[in-house]
C-alpha cells in the first residue's frame, strides 16, 4: 500500500503467484470503506465489495495495481488481494489474502505488500 496525501491516493498491490500447469483467472483487489463489511473475513468477498479490481494473466505469476483517489484525511479503506485460478485438473480456486486496513493520514508512509503465493502453493 502507498499513501499519497498531497493527492488524496492510496495504491495497492497485490502479488499472485500459481504453479506451474496452472492458469490466473482473475487477479487484483477487493475493497471496501464499509467496516463492518470487513470485520468477517468469511463475507468480506468479491460480492460484498465496493471495488472488485484485477485482470488475468497468461503466465505463473500478476502484479495488480489499484489506486482509489479522492480519500480524505481520516478516511479508512480495507483491501485485500484475491486470486481466481484454474488448476492443472481444471479445478476452479477462489483465494483471498489477508484484510489490510489503512487509514489516510496527514503524512507519507511506506508501501506494504502481501503475496498469495505460499497459500496458492499449499492448495496443490
Amino acid at each position: 500500500m502507498y499513501k499519497d496525501t498531497e493527492n488524496k491516493k492510496l495504491s495497492f498491490v497485490s502479488y499472485s503467484t500459481v504453479p506451474e500447469g496452472c492458469r490466473i483467472d482473475k487477479a487484483g483487489v477487493i475493497a471496501t470503506s464499509d467496516a463492518s463489511v470487513a470485520a468477517n473475513p468469511d463475507t468480506f468477498n468479491v460480492e460484498s465489495s465496493t471495488f472488485v479490481r484485477g485482470d488475468a494473466s497468461d503466465s505463473s505469476s500478476h502484479r495488480y495495481t489499484w489506486s482509489k483517489t479522492k480519500v480524505n484525511v481520516g478516511d479508512t479503506w480495507y483491501v485485500r488481494a484475491y486470486l481466481v485460478y484454474t488448476d492443472k485438473n481444471g479445478n476452479t480456486h477462489e483465494m483471498f489474502g489477508d484484510i489490510q486496513a489503512t487509514r489516510q493520514k496527514a503524512r507519507l508512509t511506506v508501501r506494504i505488500v502481501k503475496a498469495l503465493s505460499e497459500r496458492t502453493a499449499a492448495r496443490q
